[in-house]
C-alpha cells in the first residue's frame, strides 16, 4: 500500500512539471561578493536555493564582481567574506497522548533566543578555490572547495567536516533536506524524509563532484562523525578522532536536472554505503560503524499563475544495520550506548511538500510525512504540517509552522513553531 502510494505521488510530481514555467528573476550570489540582492540566489525565502544559487554553489562560491588583488598565483578578494546568521524561535508542543501533569520545555512554551547564532566566513579564496566556515564560537562546520569549468561541465573536489549537516555538506544543491542546513521548514524532522531518518549528523570527508544544466554527481569517502573539539560525544562511542586512514564509508549523490515546460526539475538518488573505522573513547577503543541509506528525491521550481511554486518529494530507506557500531577488538554491538551516528536504523520514510509564494514577501506551505520504524512490531508515524513565510526584507524570514502527529510511533500530538531567521 505505502509503496503504491509512493510511486503514484512520484509520478504525479514529475508530470505536474509540464504545467509550470519559471518566473524571470535577477541572478547573482553572496550579496556583497557579487553586489546583488539575497533573492538572486534564494527561492521564495532563505535558505531555499534557486537555479543561480545552485550554479554559484557548484562553482565553489568563487564568482565575484569585485576587483581582485592579482599576482602570479593569486586572485584575492579585497574584502573578507563575512556574515552573521541567527535564529529566534518559539515552540509549543503537546506530547504523544497529552502533556504530563508537570510539563517541561516546549510543552510549556519554550523561547530559543539567538538559537544557532553563528559567524560565517565564506566565499572566494582565489581562482577556482572557495570556502565556507561556520563559527558559533569554535568552528563546527567547514569546507574547502576546488571547482573548475571543464568545457561546460563544472567539477571539482570538496574537503569538509560538519557537526550536524551530514555528508551532503560537501556539495549538495537542492532543497529536499539532502543536506541538513538547506530546508524549507524549521520543523524539518516532521516534514522531510531525510531529516526524519537522521540526515543531520556529523560527517567528515572528501568528495569529487561534477555538474551541468543536465546532471549532477557527487561521490566520495566520509566518516559519520565530526572531528571538531575532540570529536562527536556519543556515550560509550565518544569519537575522539577519525584516525584510521581510508577505512571510510562511501557517500553518493546522482541527479538529472532537465527543464520541463520551462520549469526546473531535479530527480535524483542519494545515499551512503560501507563501513568506517573510528577511535572511540570511554574504553570503547576502535569502532566500526556501518552506513546503509538510500533516498530517491525530486524537486520542481516554477510558476503557478505568476506565483513562484516549489514542490519537493523524498523517499528514504535505512538498512537494518545502518548506524550499527561494534568494537573491533571483540565485536560487541554498542549501538545502544554509542548513538545513531548515521541516522535511524531499519526504517523508511516518505515526504512531499509544497511552498507557494503570493509575492516576494509572503507565501504559504504544506507538507506530509509518513515513516515506519521496523522491529518485532513495526511502528508508524504520520505528520501533517502547514505554515507560512513572511519576508519583511530579503535577509529576514519569519516562519510560523504547525504540525499534527498521528500513529503509534509519533513523537508528538502537535507542535507550534515560530522561527525568525536573519543575517547580515
Amino acid at each position: 500500500m505505502k509503496k503504491s502510494l509512493t510511486l503514484s505521488l512520484f509520478a504525479a510530481f514529475v508530470l505536474v512539471g509540464a504545467y509550470f514555467a519559471p518566473k524571470a528573476e535577477a541572478v547573482p550570489a553572496f550579496a556583497r561578493q557579487i553586489s546583488q540582492p539575497c533573492f538572486a540566489c534564494h527561492y521564495q525565502h532563505i535558505p531555499n536555493l534557486n537555479g543561480f544559487g545552485r550554479t554559484f554553489k557548484l562553482g565553489g562560491y568563487t564568482q565575484t564582481t569585485q576587483d581582485t588583488i592579482k599576482d602570479e598565483g593569486l586572485s584575492l578578494s579585497p574584502n573578507v567574506g563575512a556574515a552573521f546568521v541567527m535564529k529566534y524561535r518559539f515552540q509549543q508542543e503537546t506530547a504523544k497522548g497529552g502533556n504530563p501533569a508537570v510539563p517541561t520545555g516546549a510543552q510549556r512554551g519554550e523561547w530559543d533566543i539567538h538559537d544557532e547564532a553563528a559567524i560565517w566566513m565564506a566565499g572566494r579564496l582565489s581562482d577556482n578555490f572557495g570556502m565556507a566556515v561556520e563559527m558559533p564560537g569554535p568552528t563546527v562546520s567547514s569546507k574547502i572547495i576546488y571547482s573548475q569549468d571543464f568545457g561546460g561541465i563544472q567539477g571539482g573536489i570538496s574537503a569538509y567536516g560538519t557537526d550536524a549537516a551530514g555528508p551532503g555538506w560537501g556539495m549538495e544543491l537542492w532543497n529536499t533536506c539532502g543536506v541538513a542546513n538547506i530546508k524549507g521548514w524549521e520543523v524539518a524532522g516532521f516534514t522531510c524524509a531525510q531529516r526524519a531518518l537522521g540526515s543531520g549528523t556529523g560527517a567528515t570527508g572528501l568528495s569529487v563532484f561534477a555538474g551541468s544544466s543536465l546532471f549532477f554527481a557527487n561521490v566520495g569517502l566520509y566518516g559519520p562523525a565530526s572531528t571538531n573539539i575532540g570529536g562527536t560525544a556519543t556515550g560509550a562511542g565518544n569519537i575522539s578522532s577519525i584516525d584510521t586512514g581510508f577505512n571510510l564509508a562511501v557517500y553518493y549523490r546522482l541527479a538529472v536536472t532537465p527543464q520541463i515546460g520551462g520549469a526546473d526539475l531535479m530527480v535524483g538518488v542519494q545515499g551512503t554505503t560501507g563501513k568506517t573505522k573510528l577511535t572511540g573513547g570511554l574504553g570503547a577503543g576502535e569502532l566500526e560503524v556501518t552506513s546503509d541509506t538510500l533516498a530517491v528525491d525530486a524537486q520542481l521550481q516554477g510558476d503557478l499563475a505568476g506565483m513562484p511554486l516549489q514542490v519537493v518529494f523524498a523517499y528514504q530507506t535505512n538498512g537494518k544495520d545502518n548506524s550499527k557500531i561494534v568494537t573491533t577488538a571483540d565485536g560487541n554491538d554498542i549501538t545502544g550506548t554509542a548513538g545513531m551516528l548515521n541516522g535511524a536504523r531499519d526504517a523508511n520514510a516518505m515526504s512531499i511538500g509544497a511552498e507557494l509564494g503570493f509575492n516576494k514577501m509572503f507565501g504559504i506551505k504544506a507538507a506530509y510525512l509518513t515513516m515506519t520504524q521496523k522491529g518485532a512490531t513495526d511502528v508508524s508515524a504520520n505528520y501533517t504540517s502547514v505554515g507560512a513565510y513572511f519576508n519583511p526584507v530579503q535577509n529576514v524570514s519569519i516562519n510560523p509552522e504547525y504540525v499534527i502527529g498521528s500513529g503509534d510511533g509519533r513523537e508528538i500530538d502537535s507542535k507550534l513553531m515560530i522561527m525568525a531567521m536573519f543575517g547580515f
